[in-house]
């Protein structure tokens, strides 16, 4: 509870108990003390109802305090003596809001402020018998939509109204109109305070509810609890055994609380302890929302910890095996160079100098055989283009320049001479395919590849001023790199227009990534 509504409160409760003690003390003499008494207790009662009410429900607030202000003024206007009936009548009906929400509540309430005008209709008692019952017709329609206090208390003040009538007819004695007046006085309290207690049964309750719908996550657990409560000041500490205190989410330890505060302990998978207003966790039902909440908000946190680490193994598996693949690769290209691809370079050579010193009929066989050979090298270089080229093992930009080595079109290169290796080869293979694309598909005539490296993320852009229409099919060659890049915890995409295709992939990359 914050000061300002504390203040509030207990201004709301001083004015009623000020205001009602001065209108008993003109309406009465010094010797009735027990009526001066009893009318001062019912304007109070009314005034904790408004109090109470504060600051969730404004509207009840006014209400109850219109009820107090209504039976006061009857105390020293006959005018006005039965205004009260109207007030209370639309503070049942209505609550926690100032006007009812059913169009039926609406009417009664309006019929009773009507007839509660002029003293005559609720004087007569064949009159208060009759809307008496009414009320007690429209509450018990009305039920589902009535705050939790509203229906006992409204049959509690119709049995108050209908029970005087009942009194003035039996036992019409002058002498015993003060003793009605009493009675009367103290029934009308009774139906405050019945108010009073269904209301903060409901208070607690919604106030449960609220806890219980709660966004589960410990993050701004206690920003969340505090709000559903009502309680800013409300804090939640987790056990620290290492320190041997609760700590709250900044580290700092929960201090012993000042007065009107406590603390309430939960025993679970971890200790809990939380600091508010003793007021607000004196109700059962709120203890245990805040105990639900709290369980399920710690136990969302330890299996999102858990999934993170799963998350984070799982990638650097990946990693791993794309590393261990790549290097695989690499071995595979170097033997496949040094034996086989040399031996055919020689083969073929050989051949052609054997065409050239051979007889004319031997020529022909041998030009079938260097033909074969030929062949045989061009599918070798073939192969090998899916492989890392040697040149990367010197760094990325010599890679990459490799590329432009020969092309029918010109190329443009910007990139770091050096960066972790595993990711090298990633951004190399991106780069060869949409180079290819850009020359075999899109007939392009510039192409540009910019690599970068910034916020620790490693962007390669290939942009090129081709036809455009290129796209990311299963089972094409960028959807092989979409799904090489994304095992490295990156993102590739692709910007395709009739000017030319722009393709983007983003990799995340440690600053030990760079190397010196």
């Amino acid at each position: 509870m914050t000061t300002a509504v504390a203040a509030a409160r207990a201004g709301i409760v001083a004015a009623g108990a000020m205001w009602g003690g001065c209108t008993a003390s003109v309406a009465y003499d010094v010797d009735a003390l027990w009526l001066w008494a009893t009318d001062a207790v019912v304007v109070i009662a009314f005034a904790l109802v408004s109090a109470a009410a504060l600051p969730r429900h404004p509207g009840l607030a006014i209400t109850a305090g219109a009820s107090a202000l209504a039976w006061s003024l009857g105390s020293v206007l006959p005018a006005a003596v039965f205004w009260h009936r109207g007030a209370i009548v639309l503070l049942l009906l209505a609550a926690p809001r100032a006007w009812p929400a059913s169009p039926l509540a609406r009417t009664a309430v309006i019929t009773a402020i009507v007839v509660s005008v002029p003293p005559t209709v609720w004087g007569r008692d064949a009159a208060a018998l009759v809307l008496a019952v009414a009320l007690v017709v429209v509450l018990t329609i009305c039920r589902r939509v009535l705050a939790e206090g509203a229906l006992p208390a409204g049959l509690l003040f119709a049995a108050v109204i209908a029970g005087s009538a009942v009194w003035h007819v039996v036992a019409p004695d002058p002498a015993l109109l003060g003793v009605r007046a009493v009675v009367y006085a103290l029934g009308v309290a009774a139906v405050a305070a019945l108010f009073l207690v269904g209301e903060r049964r409901t208070s607690a309750v919604r106030t449960a509810d609220e806890l219980i719908s709660l966004p589960a996550g410990a993050e701004g657990l206690s920003e969340r609890l505090a709000a559903a409560v009502g309680d800013p000041g409300l804090r939640v500490g987790r056990w620290d055994g290492d320190r041997a205190v609760f700590e709250d989410a900044e580290g700092r330890p929960l201090d012993n609380p000042r007065p009107g505060r406590t603390v309430v302990l939960f025993d679970g998978a971890e200790r809990i302890a939380v600091v508010a207003d003793a007021g607000r966790l004196s109700d059962p039902a709120v203890r245990e929302g805040i105990r639900r909440v709290t369980a399920l908000a710690l136990e969302r946190d330890r299996l999102d910890r858990e999934l993170a680490l799963r998350l984070t193994e799982v990638a650097l598996s990946k990693a791993r095996l794309i590393d261990a693949a790549e290097e695989e690769r690499e071995q595979l290209r170097h033997r496949l160079d040094c034996e086989v691809g040399e031996p055919l370079r020689h083969l073929v050579g050989a051949i052609e100098d054997a065409v050239r010193d051979s007889q004319p009929a031997q020529a022909e066989h041998l030009e079938r055989a260097r033909a074969s050979a030929g062949r045989a090298l061009d599918d070798l270089i073939a192969l090998k283009g899916g492989l890392p080229p040697a040149t990367l093992a010197e760094g990325l930009a010599p890679a990459l320049r490799g590329l432009a080595e020969g092309s029918p079109v010109r190329v443009e290169v910007t990139s770091p001479e050096r960066i972790d290796a595993g990711i090298a080869t990633t951004v190399f293979f991106v780069c060869a395919e949409a180079f290819a694309n850009a020359i075999k598909h899109a007939r392009a005539t510039v192409v540009r590849i910019l690599v970068e490296i910034d916020a620790g993320v490693c962007r390669a852009t290939i942009e090129d001023d081709g036809t455009g229409r290129a796209e990311v099919v299963a089972g094409g060659g960028l959807h092989g790199l979409r799904e090489r890049v994304e095992a490295r915890s990156g993102a590739l995409r692709l910007e395709t227009s009739g000017d030319g295709t722009r393709v983007i992939a983003e990799l995340p990359v440690s600053a030990a990534g760079v190397p010196a």
